[in-house]
């Protein structure tokens, strides 16, 4: 899977309330990658706590770093 040609594309993190990480590029810019919401939002997204844009949150954690 190519992630940066797929548009934005986020994923939890664990242990938080509605808080994602950008796991894509956001506009093609490669130094959003591995940024969170707050950090390229300015807030925690609206569509992060309901099934709106499913497309772009369809990963998650599978491992501990």
């Amino acid at each position: 899977m190519d992630l940066y040609a797929e548009g934005p594309i986020w994923a939890p993190l664990f242990g938080e309330d509605n808080h994602w990480v950008m796991v894509s590029q956001l506009y093609g810019n490669s130094a959003t990658t591995c940024m969170d919401s707050l950090e390229l939002l300015g807030k925690e997204p609206d569509w992060g706590s309901n099934r709106d844009n499913a497309q772009m949150k369809r990963l998650i954690m599978c491992c501990d770093f």
